[in-house]
């Protein structure tokens, strides 16, 4: 019959997750190797803009889903306006490195930030108590899907979580490894190691 002769199909193109990622500044090509790791995703693909602390707009904040700090120290200004950015449903990733920040009078990570732990000399510091029940740690729940306790660190940031965070990680010696704390309609992640 001709009317079996039409086919029809629908093309619908994926909208990459865009990412701001703002960096410490004073280190050229710091957020390099992120942006290159961020590339490599299909599903979703990411598409990155690096931004130092001071230059970061609302236009920015506006045209993205997700902000992640890599060891920034945070202006006050920019840490309202990331909280109003979390707040409406904005994604906030934070890499607590030495030289990371936050303004006291916004509340919004997950931890407080204290001193750098350095495990450069003797046994170094290995992820474990993962909570593979989070949707960030989803694709590593089946078997052979990697092996987090094999990652050594050489360096993390200590840190008290707040009331309201969850530990999504912990490292060998019991202090967190990463957590996430959800503010309004969005989340955020911190990562403590450097």
């Amino acid at each position: 019959l001709a009317s079996d002769n039409s086919f029809f199909f629908t093309v619908s193109p994926i909208q990459p997750m865009r990412v701001l990622v703002v960096d410490g500044g004073g280190r050229p090509g710091a957020g390099l190797y992120l942006t290159r790791a961020l590339s490599i995703g299909e599903a979703p693909k990411f598409e990155s803009v690096i931004r130092d602390a001071a230059s970061v707009s609302d236009e920015d904040l506006a045209r993205v889903s997700l902000v992640f700090l890599n060891d920034v120290d945070v202006p006050a200004a920019l840490g309202r306006r990331l909280l109003r950015f979390v707040q409406n449903g904005g994604g906030l990733f934070v890499g607590a490195g030495p030289r990371a920040s936050w303004p006291q009078d916004v509340d919004l990570l997950p931890a407080t930030f204290s001193q750098p732990i350095d495990r450069s000399r003797g046994e170094p510091g290995r992820m474990g108590g993962l909570e593979y029940g989070h949707s960030v740690f989803e694709v590593f729940r089946a078997p052979r899907s990697g092996d987090f306790s094999t990652g050594r660190f050489y360096g993390y940031r200590s840190v008290t979580p707040a009331s309201a965070a969850q530990v999504l990680a912990r490292f060998d010696a019991g202090p967190p490894a990463l957590l996430e704390r959800r503010v309004g309609g969005g989340r955020e992640i911190g990562r403590a190691h450097v």
